[in-house]
């Protein structure tokens, strides 16, 4: 009896001391979604974005459709469209903070926070281990935008968008190029605290 009592109160001090380590952590939505690069928008779109103070891109092969201020990110999570959503990047592209790349994505990610099995941090950036759906579906996504870029998502937050060299079977990503080591870490520690 004492020792039903003592695993019980163990197993009762584990949980409380795991759930108080995930209260601290700031939970995250998370997705990968495919690009929908400027020449597959429609054209009365510019007559938009001119409203929004969003200055096109020059014309090239990058994702980025343009650049908004930073008092007109608002405008962003307002658009709608059935087609594609507009996301602004995390980090600002001026060194005076004012301005930030716009890029547009398929309105659903094709990979969320259900695909994946863990993240780690290393360095400055982090690594995402999808589970075995996840894996196969990553290979899926990576064989299928060969050539384009995919696009990072936390918070509705752009963090990476990485160009796709061939199909990746390995059932691994990677946020990179991320501005610090603490950075990675809580990011990693949000998604982790966020998973199902």
């Amino acid at each position: 009896m004492k020792t039903c009592y003592l695993i019980a109160l163990m197993l009762l001090a584990f949980a409380s001391c795991k759930t108080k380590t995930n209260e601290n952590v700031q939970k995250v939505s998370f997705g990968i979604y495919e690009t929908v690069y400027p020449s597959d928008l429609p054209g009365f779109l510019s007559d938009s974005l001119a409203t929004a103070n969003i200055q096109p891109a020059a014309a090239n092969e990058q994702p980025i459709i343009g650049n908004i201020k930073a008092d007109s990110l608002a405008f962003l999570g307002n658009f709608n469209s059935s087609s594609y959503k507009l996301l602004n990047t995390v980090y600002a592209v001026d060194n005076d903070h004012m301005y930030y790349a716009v890029v547009a994505v398929k309105p659903l990610a094709v990979i969320n926070l259900s695909h994946v099995l863990k993240t780690k941090a290393e360095g400055n950036r982090v690594i995402i281990y999808f589970n075995m759906k996840g894996a196969n579906l990553w290979a899926e996504v990576t064989r299928n935008n060969v050539g384009k870029t995919l696009i990072f998502v936390l918070d509705n937050k752009v963090y990476d968008m990485p160009f796709v060299n061939a199909e990746i079977r390995e059932g691994l990503a990677l946020i990179g190029n991320l501005e610090s080591e603490t950075l990675a870490k809580s990011l990693s520690e949000s998604i982790n605290a966020s998973l199902p």
